[in-house]
């Protein structure tokens, strides 16, 4: 096989996570996101999807993309070696994502890894994070080329011909560079996508997101978003500041069907369409549900508010088989209030009440842990209110509530993590620099970056862990999870306390000597503890389990000649690429 002309890199969130001992704390009733990093376990392990949007875009004009899931494969074998892998490599530029600020550390050090082998390849890192970190990241010498923005697919082509053809990049939209004489230049901004039919259609919706063991493909409908909610990284505010983006780019509702539609005729897993579907108009929302209409499978949509009846009364009668996901942060309308949810809990409920006997065949209900005007007290009577939610409005396991805490960070861009004093909170890192020596920190409670006016850090850990308990123990009595289960969460959650509190106290003297030999006998049960719930979750729907599908250090390789030869014809067939352009599943995700 030829060399690759860019190779996609996902760092872990800690590098040396196989040999660090760092408590993450229980994650098995933590659902959608673990409890200290996004996506699955101690590693984030799944790839932002914009890296098969990223992939299949220069492939069309030419380009060879590959994507090497370095967290995947250092958590799946304890034998990989990442740094073989990547001296291995030789292609005209590596790319990093820095999407998660949780990643701050492992995206630093797999940079550095690659400039040890490879010293005059360009480095190129993107993403959210990177873009609010860009100056910053400027500073550290691995680091050449930041693409700021979230829609970077043109720029970084015209950074890849810039690099084949020796010119200087200062007409690249949003790259963060250095000249040869050291002085960092900022290109400004381009003009952000209006539409994401622009874009390549097939392997955005191709790619996987994993809870536990369960696929599900996602649809992505838009860039942006109309809500302004306090904590998110994504609000409308972030992308307005960070990204120029005065208003979401969608992709049209015929499109984003068909993208789901052709999913379906490979693979039976659930699709999911975040966000909600109402945002972009009501029109926009039957457009979808009319062009998805008698759609075999599950589809999960995401909902920001209540909504009235007959709008789920038509979803149900488009779709034999639909799901809902709902982020209600808190039982208390003051607390949600302050997030930016500006709706009653009779409202929310009426939309469960009605969803459920419409046939919806699962309600996620999501709150959090962390938020403005909110204390342990208030914390605890969520959970209550979750047992008084199934209780009224049905046993039957189709409602599922859960509960996270917003870790490990409070979002770099996101309104609370730009004014908080005005929000109620107290930072404890700013720095990108902070921020990845936090994520080396012995415990979870260390390595989050606020307190509020409500909750210290302490405060923070032990509302998490009685709410996780208390949540699984009404989760068993309403028949959601076996009995057992609960027991076992509960034993792990006890078993964590013990560790944390083990850890706290050589912390307090101050000994380093002694922390470094007390980490070394304890994590064993460390890594018990982090790795408790990876593959005895449940997931938020019922559904049968799917074998997954491991990636390799060369996709193609892995995928069966004739699944791509079928691939490369259902494209051509839809004029996604040229008869003569190179095709493959690199774009597809499966984590």
């Amino acid at each position: 096989m030829s060399e690759p002309d860019l190779v996609l890199l996902h760092p872990p969130s800690v590098y040396d996570f196989r040999q660090e001992a760092i408590l993450y704390g229980p994650i098995a009733d933590l659902s959608p996101a673990p409890l200290a990093f996004p996506q699955r376990g101690v590693t984030g392990d799944v790839y932002p999807l914009g890296y098969s949007s990223l992939a299949e875009y220069l492939e069309q004009v030419g380009y060879r993309v590959h994507i090497l899931n370095l967290a995947r494969h250092m958590f799946d074998d304890p034998h990989f070696d990442a740094d073989e892998a990547i001296a291995a490599l030789n292609p005209l530029a590596f790319g990093i994502d820095f999407h998660w600020l949780s990643h701050a550390q492992g995206a630093l050090a797999v940079a550095q890894i690659v400039k040890t082998f490879h010293p005059e390849t360009p480095v190129i890192l993107g993403g959210f994070a990177a873009t609010y970190y860009h100056r910053e990241l400027m500073d550290y010498p691995q680091v050449d080329y930041v693409l700021r923005g979230d829609s970077i697919e043109d720029p970084l082509l015209h950074l890849l011909e810039c690099l084949s053809l020796g010119r200087i990049p200062d007409l690249v939209p949003g790259l963060t560079w250095r000249t040869r004489s050291g002085h960092v230049v900022e290109n400004p901004l381009g003009p952000p996508l209006t539409s994401l039919d622009d874009l390549p259609s097939g392997d955005e919706v191709w790619a996987l997101i994993c809870q536990m063991s369960y696929p599900a493909a996602v649809g992505l409908m838009a860039r942006g978003c109309t809500q302004n909610c306090l904590t998110c990284g994504g609000s409308a505010y972030t992308y307005r500041r960070l990204h120029g983006r005065q208003a979401p780019a969608y992709r049209s509702p015929e499109r984003l069907a068909r993208d789901l539609r052709d999913v379906r005729r490979h693979r039976d897993d659930p699709v999911y369409v975040p966000g909600d579907v109402t945002q972009a108009g009501m029109d926009y929302a039957y457009c979808f549900l009319q062009a998805m209409r008698g759609f075999p499978g599950l589809v999960r949509l995401g909902l920001f508010q209540p909504v009235p009846r007959k709008f789920l009364q038509d979803v149900a009668d488009a779709l034999p088989r639909f799901a809902l996901r709902i982020s209600m942060d808190s039982h208390d309308a003051q607390v949600r209030q302050a997030v930016g949810k500006d709706y009653s809990n009779l409202a929310v409920e009426q939309t469960i009440a009605d969803a459920l006997s419409l046939g919806c065949e699962h309600v996620e209900l999501c709150f959090a842990i962390g938020l403005p005007r909110q204390d342990y007290d208030s914390v605890m009577a969520t959970v209550a209110y979750c047992d008084d939610l199934m209780s009224r409005l049905g046993d039957d396991g189709r409602l599922q509530p859960f509960i996270t805490p917003l870790a490990p960070f409070l979002a770099p861009g996101s309104i609370a993590f730009d004014q908080p004093e005005r929000s109620g909170y107290r930072l404890l890192f700013r720095s990108l620099a902070e921020h990845r020596r936090a994520l080396l920190a012995p415990t979870w409670k260390h390595v989050l970056n606020y307190e509020t006016e409500w909750m210290t850090r302490d405060d923070i850990v032990r509302a998490t862990y009685d709410a996780t308990v208390a949540l699984a123990r009404l989760r068993a009595r309403h028949n959601l999870v076996p009995a057992d289960y609960a027991q076992e969460l509960e034993a792990c959650v006890e078993q964590a306390r013990r560790l944390m509190a083990e850890i706290d106290r050589v912390l307090a003297t101050g000994d380093t000597d002694r922390l470094q030999d007390t980490l070394h006998t304890l994590k064993p049960e460390i890594d018990e503890v982090n790795c408790a719930g990876l593959d005895n979750g449940y997931l938020v729907f019922p559904m049968k389990k799917y074998t997954r599908r491991p990636d390799s250090l060369w996709p193609t390789r892995s995928i069966p000649r004739v699944w791509r030869l079928f691939k490369n014809w259902w494209r051509r067939r839809h004029n996604h690429l040229d008869e003569n352009s190179e095709s493959n599943l690199q774009g597809t995700v499966f984590s």
